[in-house]
């Protein structure tokens, strides 16, 4: 999986998740799929997320996983668009 895929999974996972108001720990939703992701990809694709402001996020207590959940903007882009597919939304590359 490439690292844009990540992020796109990681925004499919949140859109899916958490668009009713719940939160979804990142990494636990990729360790649930049998996907490995690394501290420092969690950290970038967080960051990336939070920039585009397409979510917000809570540090897990023991800082090994982020609690995410979905913002309007993020719920568009998931709909319309994607990082490794651009112009195709992330729901149709799941299909």
């Amino acid at each position: 999986m490439t690292f844009e895929e990540k992020i796109d999974y990681a925004l499919l996972g949140l859109y899916k998740q958490t668009k009713d108001g719940t939160m979804l720990k990142i990494k636990q939703a990729f360790e649930s799929n049998n996907q490995e992701l690394a501290i420092d990809e969690l950290r970038q694709i967080k960051e990336i997320i939070e920039a585009k402001e397409f979510a917000i996020f809570q540090v897990e207590p023991k800082g090994i996983d982020f609690r995410g959940q979905i913002t309007d903007k993020g719920i568009a882009f998931v709909e319309t668009d994607s990082f490794s597919n651009q112009g195709t939304s992330i729901i149709d590359l799941e299909q």
